[in-house]
């Protein structure tokens, strides 16, 4: 199982919203391309970049800075959500037809997402057969989760009992 940080952006900053409310949010940098580089230098295999503004508006907003993020974590993966609701905005998101074909073509891993509050959690969820990764935000923008330990543990596969995955 892998570790992947999470950047939402909202106004080209990092922010995280409180249980997906966008009047509480908290802002943990106005430089999510530090913030990526920040990530890719502690060892993240790849990270998750949510559009929140393009969420909200229901199209991408936030094009140019997650070109500029892609740019940054090269060649580290990059997930993109957040306002991809036609094929056109997904097409423009992919970067187009190789990738798409393979999306298309293969079988999908699920990754877990929210909820993920201490190093823990990511212990619990590398024991779960099928689950190859957790997206972690708020936890590792105030140090809850320290990515380094974080990769460990899951890759490990070892719960707070430390058992492992079998």
């Amino acid at each position: 199982m892998i570790v992947i940080p999470a950047i939402d952006l909202r106004g080209g900053r990092c922010v995280r919203l409180h249980q997906g409310r966008s009047d509480r949010e908290t802002v943990f940098s106005e430089d999510p391309v530090a913030v990526a580089h920040q990530w890719k230098e502690l060892g993240a295999e790849r990270v998750h970049v949510v559009d929140l503004d393009g969420a909200f508006a229901g199209e991408p907003r936030q094009t140019a800075l997650v070109t500029k993020i892609v740019a940054a974590m090269a060649p580290v993966p990059v997930e993109v959500g957040g306002g991809l609701r036609d094929l056109r905005a997904v097409e423009t998101a992919l970067d187009v037809e190789d990738t798409a074909t393979l999306a298309r073509e293969v079988a999908m891993p699920i990754l877990a997402s929210g909820g993920v509050g201490r190093v823990e959690d990511l212990g619990r969820l590398a024991t779960i057969a099928g689950v190859v990764g957790a997206v972690v935000g708020r936890a590792l923008y105030t140090g809850a989760i320290d990515l380094p330990r974080a990769k460990e543990v899951a890759a490990a596969g070892t719960g707070p009992a430390g058992s492992s995955r079998g």
